[in-house]
């Protein structure tokens, strides 16, 4: 398989002037026709001319309102007929998509994007031996490709896009970026594992449904939800750096900013001119630049830390307009001049106008005054950071023949493919679990991988019930070890009802020298179908101590014995074609009964 390169900016001057609406309008336009021809021919993502790559990264959403009119000139976004120009291409998803994500759709300017990734730099992340990047809201990843050299050829990127043209532009751009199309709530991340999650994150009064956070105040605005879902994935010691809404420091209300503060530190902020997003997004909104590094160990939070209240801003018309202490305290990092004026939903807003200065070397020099001096390299590259618990859904693990072959998630659509993904989730993290028991890890290794399988259970089991409910295991291959392995996470637990297998919460393999002895039969079991993916009742007996009778009598109900001679679970023998199965076993009866060939009664 041809190995691309991701798409490189030329510079953070390159693709600055998009133009007016009507220029955006168009330059989106272009863009998604040249995506459905490059997927109508089959295109490889990557294998792009440096035209067809300069065409799809001028994409820049429908968040300018007067692009998105154009877009849907009879207004009604849900419902009313879109420019002809797009009729013919989009499909009814597709619109859906673009009319759902459009109010968050502001890109950022590159020139912004690079004082960012300069401040990181002088952070130390580009120090670091090796560095997972996280972007959840892409958009067509410009924060990837303004990335430094520094940073990008050591880094394993991950991007979160909602909107599917614009995740698919993403990919071709980035062949070898992991890019998830869904939102970031739907995403299966790994919690500890991100050393940078960097990007603009969407802003507004959207509450998140996120069953994983059951503090609602925590999701009930989307910015302060990218927040706190980005902490939980940032390994101790690691780095978020976002454009956020000036209201995650401004709410009266502090509770998330106390939420952060007993997680995270702040290390620098800066607040930008309300003209900043206007070229390329075709918008005004006073927004912050926040850079936070996550504690080693969560705890309280210092009374005196400046940001965690609002005060009142002074001004004439002696309105109650909060801004966040720290801009009151030291006002240099906010990159303009501030004010008040009558706003979009109130009689008096706070402002910051532009004080002409050159913003991008304005917002890197007030970053980097307040930054530690390479303060990443030595906090993340300590000794109990070096192996965090890694979850399937990133990670390529020795068990992707398994899964394979087990389900093609590719003939699957909607719920059928989050639900067949999350199993392999699921499977991917159990045998995590198995493999740092064998290899006899400490408890702290042991207990962040449970607690990233309980994660992941959670999720599955949230929206689609118990692993054995009926319909949840249709999808896959029966014949497939896995089957007979996620069924084994569960226990019966009477009336119907199922409850998690000891594996969650326990050491169920307590391994001797080269794994020769396991207690339980049932445990035996597990670690044969996790070793060979079969039974092997010989293995089961060694381990276990006893007679190959003896054994088969402890997993009696479990495992069966087919009229070949052969031991399977009691999914693969009950499943299938069970009338024939019955005949095989009665003739076998019948014919050792007679001492004659079983084939007679059949």
């Amino acid at each position: 398989m041809t190995a691309y390169d991701d798409f490189r900016f030329a510079s953070t001057g390159d693709l600055a002037d998009f133009g007016g609406p009507a220029s955006r309008f168009n330059h989106n336009i272009t863009a998604i026709k040249l995506l459905k021809s490059l997927e109508a021919e089959g295109r490889a993502h990557g294998a792009l001319a440096p035209d067809e790559q300069r065409t799809l990264a001028r994409y820049s959403g429908w968040g300018d309102g007067e692009v998105l009119n154009r877009l849907f000139p009879y207004g009604a976004y849900s419902q009313a007929p879109i420019h002809p120009e797009l009729d013919r291409l989009l499909t009814v998803e597709e619109r859906g998509k673009i009319a759902g994500s459009a109010l968050n759709a502001h890109y950022t300017a590159l020139p912004i994007i690079g004082a960012i990734y300069e401040a990181l730099n002088y952070l130390g992340i580009g120090a670091l031996d090796s560095i997972r990047a996280l972007e959840p809201a892409a958009g067509i990843g410009h924060f990837f490709g303004a990335m430094p050299v520094e940073i990008a050829a050591k880094a394993e990127r991950v991007a979160v896009e909602l909107d599917s043209i614009t995740a698919r532009i993403l990919q071709y751009l980035y062949p070898n970026a992991k890019v998830f199309n869904q939102g970031f709530e739907e995403s299966s991340l790994p919690n500890d594992f991100f050393d940078l999650a960097v990007g603009n994150v969407p802003f507004g009064n959207v509450p998140i449904h996120d069953p994983r956070i059951k503090e609602r105040y925590l999701k009930a605005a989307i910015h302060d939800y990218f927040f706190v879902r980005s902490l939980k994935l940032v390994k101790p010691g690691g780095i978020i750096a976002f454009i956020t809404s000036r209201y995650t420091l401004d709410k009266v209300d502090s509770r998330v900013r106390r939420h952060i503060a007993e997680r995270a530190d702040l290390l620098a902020a800066a607040r930008l001119p309300e003209s900043a997003f206007r070229k390329n997004a075709g918008t005004e909104v006073v927004a912050d630049v926040l850079i936070l590094r996550k504690k080693f160990k969560s705890g309280g939070v210092d009374e005196k830390t400046g940001w965690l209240e609002t005060e009142v801003f002074p001004n004439e018309m002696d309105y109650q307009v909060p801004i966040n202490r720290f801009y009151i305290e030291r006002p240099d990092p906010m990159l303009g001049i501030p004010g008040c004026s009558r706003g979009m939903y109130c009689d008096c807003e706070f402002t910051l106008k532009p004080d002409g200065g050159h913003l991008a070397s304005v917002l890197r020099d007030s970053l980097i005054s307040q930054l530690p001096y390479q303060a990443v390299t030595a906090a993340v590259s300590q000794p109990e950071m070096s192996a965090p618990a890694l979850t399937p859904s990133l990670i390529e693990d020795a068990h992707e023949k398994e899964k394979a072959n087990a389900v093609n998630l590719d003939s699957l659509s909607g719920t059928s493919r989050q639900r067949a993904s999350l199993l392999l989730d699921i499977y991917a993290a159990a045998k995590q679990v198995i493999r740092l028991q064998l290899l006899d890890a400490g408890d702290e290794k042991l207990t962040t991988a449970q607690q990233e399988l309980n994660d992941i259970y959670f999720r599955f089991t949230t929206r689609y019930g118990r692993i054995n409910s009926k319909q949840n295991l249709k999808d896959l291959d029966r014949r497939s070890p896995i089957v007979p392995f996620l069924k084994a996470l569960e226990e019966p637990a009477g009336k119907g009802a199922w409850k998690r297998a000891a594996i969650f919460h326990s050491r169920t393999i307590r391994p001797h020298k080269n794994f020769t002895h396991i207690s339980s039969p049932k445990d035996a079991l597990f670690f044969c179908l996790n070793e060979c993916g079969r039974v092997d009742l010989d293995r089961i007996a060694a381990l276990t101590g006893q007679t190959r009778g003896e054994a088969a009598n402890a997993l009696r109900g479990l495992i069966f014995e087919t009229p070949s001679g052969v031991w399977v679970t009691a999914d693969e023998y009950l499943s299938g074609n069970v009338v024939a199965k019955l005949e095989e076993a009665q003739a076998k009866k019948l014919g050792e009964f007679f001492g004659i060939s079983p084939a007679v009664f059949i």
